[in-house]
């Protein structure tokens, strides 16, 4: 079920494949996104930092997701389990509660938002791991 493409978002998703010319600009921005080594400044990012990714997500990788935010001095990583990559559609209330929560209390959202579903990967100083 979780590599179903709900039927609200299908035509988004297709998106960045209907023509040459979008196809073409949507690949220029990964390529952007993707020479940007983000993990090199992130020691100097003094805010707090959410990180929200899903178990099975088969686009954004967890485990890379987890790496990224060991590498910000401030972060927060979130996984939402038994989730793929559309978790904020599927779950946007429990998505709106962490990002709400985060703003609200950066440092300690992992104690307030307690779900089954949500693993905290934070060590005993408090950041990512």
């Amino acid at each position: 079920m979780l590599g179903v493409l709900s039927r609200a978002l299908a035509d988004e998703v297709r998106r960045p494949f209907r023509d040459a010319e979008v196809l073409v600009r949507y690949a220029r921005q990964l390529v952007d996104l993707w020479r940007l080594d983000s993990a090199a400044q992130a020691p100097r990012v003094a805010v707090p930092t959410l990180f929200v990714c899903s178990e099975f997500d088969g686009i954004s990788s967890p485990v890379r997701a987890r790496e990224a935010a060991r590498c910000f001095p401030h972060a927060r990583y979130a996984e939402l389990a038994v989730a793929g990559h559309y978790a904020p559609h599927d779950r946007p209330a429990l998505v709106a509660e962490l990002i709400t929560e985060f703003v609200r209390a950066p440092r300690e959202v992992a104690d307030l938002v307690r779900y089954a579903e949500i693993t905290w990967h934070i060590d005993t100083e408090g950041t990512a791991r």
